[in-house]
């Protein structure tokens, strides 16, 4: 698990300097450089799965997911973590109903509050 986490990141590395250079190249001048390549990594990011699931997206912006590095990533790191993983729980672990008196206060008076 450990080296697949590693080649997620170091590839992800790898892309992310890829852009930077695909973008200094690119732009006319050292500051259009500056100010495009955080511009295109924001929008990477915000739609590769972190901020908005995959099926909010809107439709226009689709295409910018299935081509954002950030997607991938966050998919591999997510099969690495979370992949043949067993979750159990006691029923006194359960989170109780929401009809519990003080459920909905706020601390310090709420629920289990002292």
């Amino acid at each position: 698990e450990f080296w697949y986490m590693y080649l997620v990141v170091f590839l992800c590395i790898v892309i992310s300097h890829t852009w930077s250079l695909f973008t200094s190249g690119y732009a006319s001048n050292p500051t259009a450089a500056i100010a495009l390549y955080p511009v295109t990594i924001i929008l990477k990011f915000l739609v590769s799965g972190y901020l908005i699931p995959p099926q909010d997206i809107p439709i226009y912006w689709k295409w910018l997911h299935t081509i954002s590095f950030a997607s991938y990533g966050f998919r591999g790191r997510m099969i690495n973590e979370f992949l043949d993983l067993n979750l159990t729980c006691d029923d006194d672990e359960l989170l109780p109903d929401t009809d519990v008196d003080n459920f909905n206060t706020d601390p310090p008076y709420g629920f289990n509050g002292q």
